[in-house]
């Protein structure tokens, strides 16, 4: 029994989600015998993009009860397919899910250059007895298989007070009479 050693020279740069097969082959006399093949396997890891596009951009203030949607698009970027990609956007504190919409998905598989988009919708709830304005934060997170760690894209909206911006005082001339609820005033 005869020991061999040999040396398979990697190059430094060659990146992620690789795949390298060799073998070698052995000369003895008149005959050659093909080794097993040998499998080099570089790190994997995947290469998303996460892109939030809100009906209201991000530090605005809006009033209660206003809708709040975002077209979530996750791509892969990278060279090689993405699996098991999740995707979660939890209810926000101050807000009510529309009911056709969900917090959470799964895409089994994007391959290279792939993109899908979802959307997702809130109802802002009306500020309690007392309070002028809070704040809502949503945070969409983004996780798959060898992604070296989650994406997030958190976006901030300061909520007021859904109120009439103006005042209406309606002054009646004596000809007219007496105002009484559902009289119609028409302004000239």
């Amino acid at each position: 029994k005869q020991e061999i050693t040999y040396q398979i020279k990697i190059p430094a740069n060659i990146g992620t989600n690789k795949e390298m097969q060799t073998y070698y082959t052995i000369e003895a006399g008149a005959n050659t015998y093909e080794s097993p093949k040998i499998k080099l396997e570089t790190e994997k890891e995947a290469k998303l993009e996460l892109t939030v596009v809100p009906n209201v951009e991000n530090g605005e203030t809006i009033n209660e009860n206003s809708l709040l949607s975002y077209e979530i698009t996750v791509k892969n970027i990278g060279q090689t397919p993405v699996k098991n990609i999740k995707i979660s956007n939890p209810t926000p504190e101050g807000t009510t899910l529309v009911q056709t919409s969900q917090t959470e998905w799964t895409i089994e598989e994007l391959e290279a250059g792939q993109s899908q988009t979802i959307t997702a919708q809130f109802t802002v709830n009306s500020l309690d007895e007392g309070e002028t304005n809070k704040t809502i934060q949503n945070t969409i997170t983004v996780e798959a298989d060898y992604l070296k760690q989650p994406i997030t894209n958190t976006l901030i909206y300061n909520v007021e007070k859904d109120e009439l911006p103006f005042e209406i005082n309606v002054r009646l001339h004596e000809a007219y009479g007496e105002f009484r609820i559902n009289n119609k005033v028409i302004y000239l």
